[in-house]
């Protein structure tokens, strides 16, 4: 699955400099999910990294563009992820099941990981990464009609589209506002409720 690139940075060709562009990285990573956003900065990633702050700019314009790289990473992490979850469902699964192992998943990426809220809230303004969430979003999109009971119900390939864009634009959105400022009963009772939502839409679609 091809990777979401969000800046012209050039990838070092030098082991040791492709192991420091790495290490800023996850020392940034570290950093949004132990601190609050407003404390990572460039200064302090480079503290985390245990490298002079001059060191980071031979690789990165700012802090935005070490958090754009970041942000690179976990969307091709969670859309290998979600393609994992459905790679795992046993051929002829109903579809019910489908529904609920990935919704499983997006509330496991919610309740455990905050950086991709994170990451939304600082370049809420980068078209990069808004662009970025546009293509993983459409490739979560293509992985849903591909379910093979599109196929077997008769759906064209357009078709299979339209119906998985509606469950992937409803479910991200709604994830993504459950983010904050519910507590995790809320956060919970949301999710089962979209469950419900998803399964009663595609029981119109698939007749069942």
């Amino acid at each position: 699955m091809k990777q979401v690139k969000m800046t012209s940075r050039k990838t070092p060709l030098q082991t040791r400099s492709r192991e420091r562009v790495e290490l800023i990285i996850t020392s940034a990573e570290k950093l949004l999910k132990e601190t609050d956003l407003s404390k990572v900065t460039t200064s302090r990633i480079a503290e985390e990294a245990s490298i002079p702050v001059g060191s980071i700019y031979q690789y990165f314009k700012d802090r935005d563009e070490i958090l754009l790289a970041l942000g690179e990473k976990v969307l091709a992490d969670e859309d290998r992820k979600i393609a994992e979850t459905l790679t795992a469902l046993q051929p002829g699964t109903h579809w019910r099941d489908v529904v609920r192992g990935v919704l499983d998943f997006f509330v496991d990426q919610v309740s455990n990981d905050d950086i991709h809220y994170k990451l939304d809230t600082a370049l809420s303004n980068c078209p990069a990464w808004q662009k970025a969430n546009m293509v993983s979003e459409m490739r979560m999109i293509e992985i849903f009609a591909a379910f093979p009971l599109f196929e077997e119900r008769g759906f064209s390939h357009p078709e299979a589209i339209s119906v998985s864009r509606v469950i992937v634009v409803i479910v991200t959105a709604i994830v993504t506002r459950s983010k904050r400022p519910y507590s995790q009963g809320d956060l919970g009772d949301i999710l089962v409720q979209t469950e419900k939502m998803v399964i009663a839409y595609l029981a119109t679609v698939f007749g069942e």
